[in-house]
């Protein structure tokens, strides 16, 4: 997710909230001080000055709330898929990811600090990018897994023919997932 997506998903969040909150209070004002709300003893004066009755003074506040909803849905169900199995695709030709995972995993079959590689394909900003990620021993010798990957990212690109965008992440297993960033360059 990018920032602007996750400013506008927070705001949204947000004001989502603070509607609901001013609801509830609303709602339960009557219940904690045994009094009716101020606020819809205003509404209701302001309603007969208008001469409408208080119903449609309170869709007028709902209209909003409704037109927030459907361009939120719109725009939701417009976007396009981020998420994508085909790692490459030009005219005719289309190649999963689960191939490069396939050809990367075998270029490194004989390096035993290995454990295991999972791959992910992304599309952003109309690029598209394949993720491998190679689960490695505990205590590993990193210089050599380093050198195995760089190896076959090189036998990678030289059996598929095509030079693809790959990112590759190096993890422990479980408990890194859980642990902070290290880079090791």
């Amino acid at each position: 997710m990018n920032a602007r997506g996750r400013v506008l998903n927070r705001t949204l969040l947000t004001l989502l909230a603070l509607t609901a909150f001013a609801v509830c209070a609303v709602a339960a004002w009557p219940l904690v001080t045994g009094a009716p709300a101020p606020v819809l003893d205003q509404g209701a004066r302001f309603a007969e000055e208008l001469g409408v009755g208080l119903p449609a003074l309170m869709w007028v506040g709902v209209a909003p709330l409704v037109v927030a909803v459907i361009v939120a849905l719109a725009v939701i169900l417009t976007r396009p898929p981020r998420h994508v199995r085909a790692a490459f695709e030009d005219g005719g030709l289309t190649i999963d990811a689960a191939v490069v995972e396939g050809v990367f995993h075998s270029a490194l079959a004989a390096t035993p600090d290995v454990l295991g590689v999972s791959s992910s394909t992304s599309e952003h900003r109309r690029r598209r990018t394949v993720v491998l990620r190679v689960r490695v021993r505990p205590r590993a010798d990193l210089e050599t897994v380093l050198t195995q990957v760089r190896s076959a990212l090189e036998t990678t690109d030289r059996r598929i023919g095509v030079r693809l965008p790959l990112i590759v992440h190096i993890t422990g297993g479980i408990r890194s997932t859980f642990a902070h960033d290290r880079r090791v360059v």
